[in-house]
């Protein structure tokens, strides 16, 4: 990242959802490197401070502020979001980075599953950046960060509710772009291919369990760290959109192009999900 970017975070508030592993982890050690001022959300506590330890043995400018919720508790979000603005003054970048997966046939996932992926997935981040949104009209400056998923452009067995919510997402958040653009607010989507995190292992079954498990090559994926490299990199430059991560990327573009090549190709890999008539 070059010195101008670096320069971007410089004392800029961002708040980081899903903060206390994976991405949003990565993503907070990163930006507090570079100078930021943060606010560290997720459900588990204890995580989000151990996380504030480790930016703060970067030298950041501030002791990140930790603000522990989850996001599919929509009620709340009013609260939260009055007692980080008393906290920090104003937002400059928030960052909505808290996701579940799923491993799980359509036909066999109970309601309530899909329910709680749409709840955390996209309602949560909807609802948050709606409660958040007129402190930064007022300040007429301002980004929204959106990780979405390279599922948000194809599909794939197995993920049915997720894939729903992450192209919902981006339907969201592309069309907000649009009916911001005089405002001074940016909007950037973000979509990671295959990183190197516990969302397999915490994704959810047709049941609502953890499905324990890890998906795909580890070595081939990209590392937590390296994605926050390439968001930061897209945030600083103000992009509308930046996908990161292997091969796995040109997936909507196959679908796009060729979708009866594409259906083949996953149909091959992701057999374990694909309903087959007894």
């Amino acid at each position: 990242m070059g010195a101008t970017q670096l320069d971007f975070f410089q004392n800029k508030t961002v708040w980081i959802t899903g903060a206390s592993s994976g991405i949003g982890k990565a993503l907070a050690i990163r930006l507090a490197q570079n100078g930021a001022r943060l606010v560290l959300s997720g459900r588990d506590e204890a995580a989000l401070h151990d996380v504030g330890a480790e930016c703060d043995a970067t030298g950041t400018v501030a002791k990140p502020l930790i603000c522990p919720f989850d996001m599919a508790e929509h009620t709340i979000f009013p609260d939260v979001v009055q007692h980080v603005l008393e906290r920090k003054g104003g937002v400059d970048i928030l960052i909505n980075n808290a996701g579940v997966g799923q491993r799980a046939a359509a036909i066999h996932c109970d309601p309530h599953v899909v329910h709680e992926i749409m709840n955390v997935n996209f309602f949560g981040p909807v609802f948050l950046t709606q409660a958040l949104l007129p402190s930064m009209i007022r300040r007429g400056k301002g980004r929204i960060v959106v990780v979405s998923s390279v599922l948000g452009k194809s599909h794939l067995p197995g993920r049915s509710a997720y894939v729903a919510s992450k192209h919902a997402l981006q339907g969201y958040f592309n069309t907000l772009r649009t009916e911001l653009s005089q405002s001074g607010l940016g909007i950037t989507i973000v979509c990671p291919g295959w990183i190197a995190t516990h969302i397999s292992q915490n994704a959810l079954t047709s049941t609502g369990s953890a499905f324990l498990r890890t998906t795909g090559v580890t070595s081939r994926k990209m590392s937590a760290d390296s994605c926050a490299h390439h968001i930061a990199r897209a945030i600083a430059t103000e992009k509308n959109e930046a996908t990161m991560g292997g091969i796995e990327i040109w997936g909507g573009l196959v679908r796009f192009l060729c979708p009866h090549l594409y259906e083949r190709i996953i149909q091959k890999r992701t057999g374990e999900f694909i309903y087959r008539t007894p």
